[in-house]
């Protein structure tokens, strides 16, 4: 991935002046930019014709906004270019759709998001099986950041991949995008994120015209981490994703996982993904509230950048163990009208 980690420089978006704690008002400049990013992602449409049905397969089971908006980005740009989705599977209950015989008519969209590699097996293990299983199909992987710290594990991985007839692989920065690209050749992509598919849809299109008052410090406290925070000492001046849900947000999520386990093993699919989509669109809908209560937002998540560009913030990014902030932002981002770079302190 991306190196040269930026540890003590923090980077900063700044889309227009703030005046006291009102929003800040964007130029049709940059609005057009955020509109053209959002069509970029559209053009998917090449790879995903409406005439063919699709079942997207490894969207996220776990409590992270950023990869819950995400999943509703995909269900957006599945409406937007009129698919027929035909299934849908977690990797916690995709294993039956492994054993299934689709019609080569079908495309197989994975899921997007930052974890194509090493550092999350498990949604790798399940990409590797989808592949595996369905040489007759177009697969598609909806746009990915790259990261692998084994460089043998990738060039294999990129050798078995290669070896599908139809697998189209959709990176989402230009490093990630570069590396991809020596070995599929055309049937490597770049393209945008798809938080961009969310932009003027609910509930960004409304939280864009409140004011927010101060700066919110969105940390991610996970293995892509750059630098934990301390929180015995400065318990109070971090947020992350986990602290907008609720004891009863996290029964309903256990109960929702049990029965994805269990259509695992079920004879028929059980009508669990609807529930799981509401429980989404509520994470993701509080965690934009969240952000509106600012007017700026400094964060090493990705997706807490892009959801707080979305609602219109002031951001501040900082970098994660990946690197994959800094190659999305260079890749897309870097050239944003009165964009800058400063140094505001470490990554912690």
């Amino acid at each position: 991935m991306a190196s040269g980690l930026a540890g003590e420089a923090t980077n900063v978006v700044t889309l227009s002046t703030l005046r006291g704690t009102a929003v800040p008002s964007l130029t049709e400049e940059i609005q057009t930019r955020l509109r053209d990013l959002r069509s970029q992602v559209l053009a998917l449409g090449r790879l995903l014709p409406a005439d063919r049905p699709i079942v997207y397969l490894d969207y996220p089971l776990h409590l992270n906004v950023g990869d819950l908006c995400l999943q509703l980005g995909a269900e957006q740009l599945f409406s937007d270019l009129g698919l027929r989705v035909l299934g849908r599977a977690s990797m916690f209950n995709g294993k039956a759709w492994l054993r299934r015989r689709l019609d080569p008519s079908v495309t197989i969209v994975l899921h997007a998001g930052g974890n194509l590699g090493d550092l999350w097996p498990g949604h790798q293990d399940f990409r590797e099986a989808v592949v595996a299983a369905f040489p007759n199909n177009r697969i598609v992987v909806l746009p990915q950041s790259l990261h692998f710290a084994d460089r043998q594990g990738f060039e294999a991985c990129m050798r078995r991949w290669a070896q599908h007839p139809d697998l189209h692989l959709v990176l989402r920065d230009r490093v990630s995008y570069g590396r991809v690209a020596e070995h599929l050749g055309d049937r490597a992509y770049l393209a945008p994120d798809l938080a961009h598919c969310l932009y003027e849809q609910a509930p960004f299109h409304k939280g864009a015209t409140t004011p927010g008052k101060g700066s919110l410090r969105l940390v991610r406290q996970d293995v892509e981490a750059l630098v934990l925070p301390d929180h015995a000492a400065a318990a109070t001046q971090h947020f992350d994703w986990a602290q907008i849900y609720t004891a009863a947000d996290r029964r309903a999520y256990a109960l929702v996982r049990r029965l994805h386990r269990l259509d695992d093993r079920a004879p028929v699919n059980l009508p669990i993904y609807r529930p799981w989509r509401r429980l989404a669109e509520r994470a993701v809908t509080r965690g934009a509230e969240h952000l509106c209560r600012f007017a700026e937002v400094d964060s090493d998540r990705l997706h807490g950048m892009l959801m707080s560009l979305l609602l219109h913030r002031h951001v501040r990014w900082r970098e994660s163990r990946t690197g994959k902030t800094g190659a999305y932002v260079a890749t897309w981002l870097s050239d944003l009208p009165g964009s800058a770079l400063a140094q505001a302190g470490t990554a912690a």
